[in-house]
């Protein structure tokens, strides 16, 4: 929602108009009303505004003046002048001041509708290139701070790489929250603007939030989720005050963006090492808030947060084993598995240890089954995930889990997540507008909030081509269109195609079109010749 202030000397208009249309409908909400100059720029010192609309002729500070003074103040604001006079003379003055739009009194609806519609599309668009300027700025720092809480980068090393973007491990003590979108894999599914959109002004909200408060880091965790390092010092309460900022934040995110969004806290730890413990359990508590404040049925029973830093004992990664499961990849399903077992063995780990052992796993699942929309109460999976987890002593776990696994791949296989052409579909008009990039199924997933693994399978599944091969036959289609043009030299069609070196370009070709690049230009040479002939 974008923020819209009216300015107008008669009470009548202002009313009128902030009754008469129904500005939600085209992503704005009314935040203010001014009667003259001076009121309205108050009140933009004080709260941001994306659209003014005011009246020309108005004691103090008339229309004119007050769109010269705001746009001094913001360049990017967009005005709406609302004028009695049809002179030339005042439309002038108005298209010099840089506004968008000069309506005559008394007001047309479709008009002003129109203009809304012309400027909703100007603000998204302007949004989402700040958006995407900051996540290039930010996706070393992003990347090093989701290893930091991920328990990849540790002591000096962490500090070290952190350091030149400002973070501080310099806390007495620190947790992880993560932010996440409800509805964010429907929303990318109509549209990726939107959900960019969204994914933009989570972390923008958080952000200020934490600038005005000083002791925390934003990033962009897994797959949509929005992270947030806080630290502290012994003198405040990690609680108390970590909980009343989340509340806030919540409100903030529903009030502003018309949302919904879930949170969850982990338990603060006294050393960035166990920050991997503090994410774990945020996780858990995100998932927990999601089935309406009680823990999820899929996690139930299993383990409390309070035993989930026993986890830290473990050098195996669940992550590998449910990465081969959306493959569908059994002998390395079969690997992690006897991996995980032999750890096991020769930890002699039980009880607690083992019961965070399938914690981590069903909660990994259950993101996997999201991901797939598949749902979780299902009775088929509800009835599998209780026998895997009908026993946490070790005793028979090992062919359970085998079992589960090949299961869920079973249950992935048998059809795409609903909505998935629509993602395709999406995947491959991005790769047709930006070829000439460098494009990879990591970057393109990570573009699009998903597991790269799973957007390889679903678009050979949708397309019949492996994401790379689609790519390379959207780059030779240019490069052929271009020669037929005569559009300048072979190798520079080629780079500009977005390959970096000629040789690569004629490998792909080769394989792709069954003949060699030289075959190709013979062959043209030739049908040319003949039709002179």
């Amino acid at each position: 929602m974008y923020n819209i202030l009216l300015v107008d000397d008669e009470k009548r208009v202002r009313e009128g108009l902030s009754e008469w249309v129904v500005w939600e409908d085209f992503g704005f909400r009314l935040v203010g009303t001014s009667a003259n100059g001076v009121e309205a720029l108050e009140f933009m010192a004080q709260v941001h505004v994306h659209l003014l609309i005011t009246d020309i002729k108005m004691p103090v500070i008339d229309g004119l003046v007050l769109a010269r003074e705001s746009r001094l103040q913001d360049p990017l604001l967009k005005i709406i002048i609302l004028s009695g006079f049809n002179e030339f003379n005042y439309a002038k003055k108005a298209i010099d001041c840089g506004v968008s739009g000069y309506l005559l009194k008394p007001v047309d609806k479709e008009e002003l509708e129109g203009h809304l519609r012309e400027i909703r599309v100007q603000l998204d668009q302007e949004f989402l290139t700040k958006a995407e300027k900051r996540a290039h700025e930010n996706l070393a720092r992003d990347r090093y701070l989701q290893q930091l809480v991920s328990g990849y980068l540790l002591g000096k090393e962490a500090g070290a790489k952190l350091l030149p973007f400002g973070v501080e491990l310099d806390g007495d003590w620190y947790r992880v929250v993560l932010w996440e979108l409800d509805d964010l894999h429907r929303i990318v599914e109509e549209s990726l603007s939107d959900a960019k959109l969204y994914q933009y002004g989570m972390r923008n909200i958080v952000e200020e939030m934490v600038e005005e408060r000083g002791y925390g880091y934003v990033y962009e965790d897994t797959e949509g989720s929005i992270g947030l390092l806080l630290r502290g010092s012994e003198l405040e309460s990690p609680a108390e005050e970590a909980m009343d900022f989340m509340k806030l934040a919540e409100h903030n995110m529903k009030t502003f963006l018309k949302v919904r969004v879930s949170w969850g806290m982990g338990d603060p730890v006294l050393h960035p090492g166990n920050l991997k413990n503090s994410r774990l359990q945020a996780r858990y508590d995100l998932e927990s808030r999601k089935a309406g404040g009680q823990p999820n049925s899929f996690l139930t029973g299993l383990i409390t947060r309070e035993d989930i830093p026993v986890l830290s004992r473990l050098n195996w990664d669940s992550t590998e084993l449910i990465l081969a499961v959306e493959e569908g990849d059994i002998g390395r399903m079969e690997e992690q598995i006897d991996a995980l077992f032999a750890e096991i063995d020769s930890n002699k780990l039980t009880g607690p240890a083992i019961q965070g052992i399938l914690f981590a796993l069903l909660l990994g699942f259950h993101q996997l089954y999201k991901r797939h929309s598949i749902a979780t109460d299902d009775p088929v999976v509800t009835e599998e995930t209780l026998r895997l987890s009908e026993s946490a002593d070790g005793q028979g776990l090992q062919e359970r889990l085998a079992r589960y696994c090949r299961f869920a791949a079973k249950l992935l296989y048998a059809g795409p997540a609903s909505g998935s052409n629509k993602v395709i579909a999406q995947v491959q008009k991005y790769v047709v507008e930006h070829f000439a990039e460098e494009l990879s199924l990591k970057s393109i997933a990570q573009l699009f909030y998903m597991n790269s693994a799973y957007l390889g399978q679903l678009f050979k599944k949708e397309t019949g081509d492996h994401f790379l091969d689609y790519m390379h036959k959207v780059r030779i289609q240019y490069i052929k269109k271009q020669m037929k043009a005569g559009q300048g030299q072979v190798g520079q069609i080629v780079m500009d195609a977005g390959y970096k070196n000629t040789g690569y370009f004629y490998k792909q070709f080769r394989k792709l079109e069954g003949i060699s690049f030289q075959e190709y230009q013979e062959n043209k040479k030739e049908s040319l010749n003949s039709v002179n002939l």
